[in-house]
């Protein structure tokens, strides 16, 4: 199979090269690399659900091991959860540091914040 990739790959090097550079396009814009972070996010979870999968078959004849790895690849599996929450949610974070105090702002929406000073036309 994986030769019948490559055959392909070496066959098409036009359609790979173009495929290759939409997925590089996409990263210059916020959507593109939004949607790159959710593909990996989630072969990252794929990944380490196997992994723990593999380890917990490893371990079955020992119980205590067995559950304290099992605690742990739930945590793993929370945590890819929550990264595919945070990255489905458009937010905007902001903060500054001041002698008199800090802030620190966080807003959800899709609307950009105003802008502060009107732009300079030339």
């Amino acid at each position: 199979m994986i030769f019948r990739f490559l055959g392909w790959l070496i066959g098409k090097p036009t359609a790979f090269a173009a495929w290759l550079h939409a997925a590089f396009c996409a990263l210059m814009t916020a959507e593109g690399r939004r949607a790159w972070a959710v593909i990996i996010a989630f072969g990252c979870g794929v990944t380490m659900t196997a992994y723990a999968a593999w380890s917990l078959w490893l371990v079955r004849d020992h119980a205590m091991l067995a559950f304290w790895l099992g605690l742990s690849a739930m945590f793993v599996i929370l945590v890819v959860i929550t990264a595919f929450t945070g990255l489905l949610v458009k937010r905007d974070i902001g903060g500054s540091i001041s002698r008199n105090g800090g802030s620190f702002n966080i807003r959800d929406g899709v609307e950009p914040p105003p802008p502060s000073e009107p732009p300079l036309n030339p």
